[in-house]
């Protein structure tokens, strides 16, 4: 289409005036673009700087003739596929028609010619030349969803890989999680027994509880090695953001260095967020982290804290409804900045613009998978050379009651034992001998089991007066629940408490727990663990080895003596049982062992 007058554009040539007049008045009325040329070379120029639907063109011109123009335009790519039609007079000889098809032409017309026969000629040209405009709209259309499907494609693609990076990485991250919690559950529960010993006056104490708050933190990194593949289960509680930014201040200090100014601006307002306390401090470690290395000359870092209102360009970028309300925590440094192209990578997995004896690429990373199982938003604004500022915004709550940061266990709690048996099977030595000792220490009768078939061996020896069963959950030559399994086999309705270092639903994939057993997550506190196993037993159901046992501690304490002497030993499990029907009848010593 002419790009002047958007009609169709046919070209006109002929070398004498009146016979493009002559040829211009009969087509006038068919809506086209008519151009004229009074030379070949004319026409040359014109289809090399235009595009014509059709060319109708005298064959005898001087200098240069129809048939050397249409060898020309055929000689060229960008005029070959234009059709030419030679309209000419006293050449009606089949030798000039011949040499005018050979030259390129699509028809031979000799004058006189009949008006209605070449306005039809024209039509058919000009329509093809309409298909042919409406087949490259649609190939431009068609051109333009192909490359909208292979970006999509890529998208998804790249979406993919992702996808598997973050599920390697998970699967990675389990397994050093479980090592590493190992590790921390005998850290801790040898640290707390050797705290129990310690009179109160000992400077050795406050080493001690250096040592279990370092046990602490390691939990907190453990969990949050998961938090980025989205494998780990948070501890949400109510908190006030302020709250967590003081108590982590002290230690932003330390890492970050004297030369680096840290100041804090805390909103007034009460800012109050559902959060995993230990993970939302990670965050701000970590972010830290970056700034510090962002600044290694110095510099300053804010850390700041307020309340935000969506408004409708915050509510269209991520899908919340205008007027919602928001705790904004921003961490702004002075550093070094970065680039868009930085930008767009910096919380990829592995990703790093730091020298390899510097920076693993997951710090960042890290932080983004916190705050997105926060249900939380994070927004990044650098330019190189005028520093870094991470917006992050977490659901404000109402109504939310302050919870402590970390679970405290009752210390009342914590009971002793009362000579029940346990059966303990766990295949690391360390986490098996600090679980036997610990348990020792308060009361308990351990039986040991190195895997989950010796588990089963022992528990069938035992059976009679095992109380509880503590077991790992991914163990040699059968597994916890496959132990599990073949213990329900045997009739026995013993409690059983799994304990594992693995992510919680890797657990809930290969363990069916059933009202009859629980879960407790390595590395876990002694008291919680003590306050856990105490529970667990006196919930049972009691057996009719601990009914013998309790008649003899009622005969002990009525003064009775005609007891069998082996009765008083609780461990001795079936003796005794031949006075069950005397102690029944005792309808004042109904529940002995919970006196």
């Amino acid at each position: 289409m002419s790009t002047i007058t958007n009609k169709i554009p046919v070209l006109l040539v002929d070398d004498r005036p009146e016979n493009l007049i002559s040829l211009e008045v009969l087509l006038e009325d068919m809506g086209l673009y008519l151009c004229k040329a009074q030379s070949g070379q004319d026409a040359l120029r014109l289809c090399l700087n235009e595009e014509f639907a059709l060319v109708l063109m005298d064959v005898q011109m001087p200098e240069m003739d129809g048939y050397e123009t249409a060898e020309l335009m055929r000689a060229n790519p960008r005029t070959r596929q234009v059709p030419i039609i030679f309209v000419t007079a006293g050449m009606d000889d089949l030798n000039a028609q011949f040499k005018g098809y050979e030259s390129g032409a699509v028809d031979f017309l000799v004058k006189p010619i009949e008006p209605m026969f070449l306005r039809s000629k024209v039509k058919i040209f000009t329509e093809l030349y309409l298909q042919k405009i409406e087949l490259e709209n649609y190939g431009r259309l068609l051109e333009a969803r192909v490359e909208e499907r292979t970006a999509s494609l890529k998208q998804a693609y790249d979406q993919l890989r992702q996808s598997q990076k973050m599920e390697a990485i998970g699967t990675l991250a389990g397994g050093i999680a479980h090592d590493f919690n190992n590790i921390l559950t005998v850290i801790s529960g040898f640290g707390n027994l050797t705290l129990l010993d310690l009179p109160p006056d000992s400077p050795l104490r406050v080493n001690v509880q250096h040592i279990l708050r370092a046990s602490e933190r390691g939990e907190v990194l453990s969990r949050s090695m998961l938090s980025f593949s989205r494998k780990q289960n948070m501890m949400l509680t109510g908190l006030d953001l302020n709250n967590i930014v003081h108590n982590v201040e002290e230690m932003l200090r330390r890492t970050i260095g004297e030369e680096i100014d840290l100041t804090t601006r805390c909103s007034d307002q009460e800012l109050m967020i559902l959060a995993d306390c230990g993970q939302i401090e990670q965050v701000l470690l970590n972010l830290a982290t970056n700034a510090r290395d962002a600044m290694p000359r110095g510099g300053s870092l804010l850390i700041e804290t307020c309340a935000h209102v969506a408004d409708a360009n915050f509510a269209g970028m991520y899908d919340v409804s205008p007027s919602d309300r928001f705790a904004c925590l921003r961490i702004t440094d002075s550093g070094c900045g970065m680039d868009a192209a930085v930008k767009d990578k910096i919380f990829e997995p592995f990703f790093t613009t730091k020298p390899k004896e510097r920076g693993t690429g997951l710090g960042m990373s890290v932080v983004y998978g916190i705050i997105r199982q926060h249900n939380s938003y994070i927004q990044v604004d650098s330019e190189p050379g005028k520093g870094t500022s991470f917006s992050i915004y977490m659901p404000l709550q109402l109504n939310t009651v302050v919870r402590p940061a970390v679970e405290r266990v009752d210390e009342d709690r914590v009971r002793r034992g009362k000579g029940e048996t346990i059966l303990v099977a766990e295949d690391d030595p360390a986490v098996r001998q600090m679980v036997e000792t610990m348990l020792t220490t308060f009361g308990y009768n351990i039986i040991l089991a190195t895997d989950g078939q010796e588990a089963v061996d022992r528990f069938r020896e035992n059976s009679d007066r095992i109380r509880l069963v503590l077991m790992d959950v991914i163990m040699p030559r059968k597994t916890g629940k496959d132990a599990y399994d073949e213990i329900r086999q045997t009739g026995s309705d013993v409690k059983i408490l799994f304990i594992s270092g693995y992510t919680e639903d890797f657990i809930k994939e290969r363990t069916d727990i059933d009202g009859r057993a629980d879960l407790i997550m390595k590395p876990v506190n002694p008291s919680r663990l003590l306050v856990k196993v105490r529970e667990m037993i006196d919930s049972s159901n009691q057996s009719a080895s601990e009914v013998s046992g309790q008649i003899a501690y009622a005969w002990e304490i009525t003064g009775e003596s005609d007891c069998d002497p082996q009765i008083f030993n609780r461990q001795e499990g079936t003796k005794g049982r031949t006075n069950l029907d005397r102690f029944n009848a005792m309808n004042s010593l109904t529940d002995i062992s919970a006196s």
